[in-house]
């Protein structure tokens, strides 16, 4: 497994990694980013790490607990969901009374497009029962594409959002990408789905993004 060490969205060598906040990554031979790990120093803070299935996740929790300095693990999983990717995470935090890794009550999902960009968004939280509007959120986005450039890479793109479930459609935000929250406006449904048609997007997708499915239909 190749390693390697990140300042934020650049490549640094090791020696540069010696001193202050950094990234080590250990990468797959098919170039996948497998363990991140959130560095002070050489003391490891945080782990993010993409778990198969069939790895044991308590060694893995085991060999981060022996190591004091470690506060959070961040466990993800990856599938392939027709021309989507979905990532699914759970979180240990160190209890300070125990001193030992504890799973959190919260489980979150990702939906990426071909893009690599995050269409949906899920958060369960099991603190709440299952017909508490807390229990669940939901969010969507669809990005514009174009040849403009925006600023901090930002493109327009509109978002809602849903808590619990059946909640009904209220409205879109439209941010035209301008990196001002002055700009960004509320389309109501028929406004909704006219950008939608107006974007090519398939009646069956539209029908997602207005109803509070967390899945998109294949």
């Amino acid at each position: 497994m190749k390693e390697q060490y990140r300042d934020l969205d650049k490549l640094i060598i090791p020696f540069e990694a010696a001193v202050g906040s950094h990234y080590k990554e250990f990468i797959t031979e098919n170039g996948v980013l497998k363990i991140r790990e959130s560095r002070v120093n050489s003391s490891i803070k945080k782990v993010l790490y993409y778990r198969e299935l069939n790895e044991d996740i308590l060694e893995i929790i085991e060999a981060y607990n022996a190591i004091n300095s470690v506060k959070a693990i961040y466990f993800r999983h990856r599938q392939v969901y027709g021309n989507y990717i979905i990532e699914e995470e759970k979180i240990y935090f160190r209890n300070s009374e125990t001193n030992d890794m504890t799973i959190q009550p919260q489980t979150i999902k990702w939906i990426y497009n071909a893009n690599n960009e995050e269409i949906a968004y899920e958060l369960i939280d099991i603190t709440y029962p299952s017909n508490d509007i807390n229990y669940r959120s939901v969010n969507k986005t669809f990005y514009v594409y174009n040849d403009i450039h925006y600023p901090n890479g930002n493109r327009p793109h509109i978002s809602t959002g849903y808590r619990g479930y059946n909640e009904p459609f209220e409205f879109m935000n439209y941010d035209p990408g301008l990196g001002d929250e002055q700009d960004i406006e509320q389309l109501d449904l028929q406004e909704t789905l006219q950008f939608l048609t107006e974007q090519n997007v398939s009646k069956t997708i539209q029908n997602w993004y207005i109803n509070d499915a967390f899945l998109p239909p294949l």
